[in-house]
């Protein structure tokens, strides 16, 4: 069993549009207190835009130090496949309904001003996928993972490896971890099977590899990997005992035997340690 983490294939420049001060107000409030806390946030959403987008079927954007992923109408409908209600598609404004955003007005006489950034806005529909499977760390094994726990705040840090306990995570396909960490705020784990599901059609817009994630790859967790390496000093041990030779044949100390008489012991160096 793998567990991968989500990555782009292409460094994130997409952004959202915000206009004024009262629409970043509601847009941080929401993406800080209620994405990815398990519940919809459909009922709350109002539509913006996001410009910069790559032509690609996945596109990631980090907003206010939390990870949103943008998806295409292809993106979408794969998706929708997967197993489980684990993501809610919230819509976004395309280029065709950019008015509702940008007036008529700005985009008619004042088109000089808003031509280069109506250009930037997607000719298709995108979404954001708000993933709602969200687990708690319990999800992790402790014992055989590698980061500081701050107890005072929560917060997982100084991670170095991270494993999972395999009855818990063996039917989850994509899912992101309940944790105040950087780490966790920007991680999306994602199954062997989503992967697949991923390649086969050809979406694109992510990057994939067995290669550990601290090595530039995707991978996080592979537990056959760490089976074998479970496994491996207590095979080391065995091959280096069977390496050993065997104890030479016991030579008696004395060439004669044992006597009371002193003159016996003048060769005598001592006992042998055992």
């Amino acid at each position: 069993m793998k567990i991968h983490r989500l990555k782009p294939s292409n460094k994130p420049k997409a952004s959202i549009y915000i206009r004024g001060e009262k629409e970043a107000t509601y847009y941080i409030d929401l993406f800080s207190h209620k994405f990815y806390t398990g519940q919809q946030v459909s009922p709350y959403w109002q539509p913006t835009m996001m410009y910069n987008l790559q032509p690609t079927d996945f596109n990631k954007v980090i907003f206010s130090g939390i990870e949103l992923w943008i998806v295409s109408e292809n993106a979408k409908q794969i998706l929708e496949s997967l197993p489980g209600k684990t993501i809610e598609f919230l819509p976004l404004i395309h280029r065709a309904n950019s008015y509702k955003k940008i007036s008529y007005f700005k985009q008619t006489v004042q088109r000089k001003i808003w031509k280069n950034l109506l250009n930037l806005i997607p000719e298709e529909p995108h979404y954001i996928a708000h993933i709602l499977d969200v687990k708690s760390t319990e999800v992790l094994d402790v014992a055989r993972s590698d980061f500081e726990h701050d107890e005072t705040d929560g917060k997982i840090r100084f991670i170095k490896k991270i494993a999972f306990q395999p009855e818990l995570v063996r039917y989850l396909h994509l899912f992101k971890i309940n944790n105040p960490g950087f780490y966790f705020k920007t991680a999306t784990f994602i199954s062997d099977t989503f992967k697949t599901l991923i390649e086969e059609n050809k979406l694109t817009g992510l990057s994939f590899s067995d290669v550990h994630e601290s090595s530039g790859g995707s991978l996080v967790w592979d537990s056959e990997a760490e089976e074998e390496v479970q496994e491996q000093p207590q095979a080391n041990l065995l091959n280096h005992l069977a390496s050993l030779p065997l104890p030479a044949p016991y030579q008696p100390i004395f060439s004669t035997p044992f006597s009371k008489d002193i003159n016996s012991f003048k060769n005598f160096e001592g006992f042998p340690i055992c």
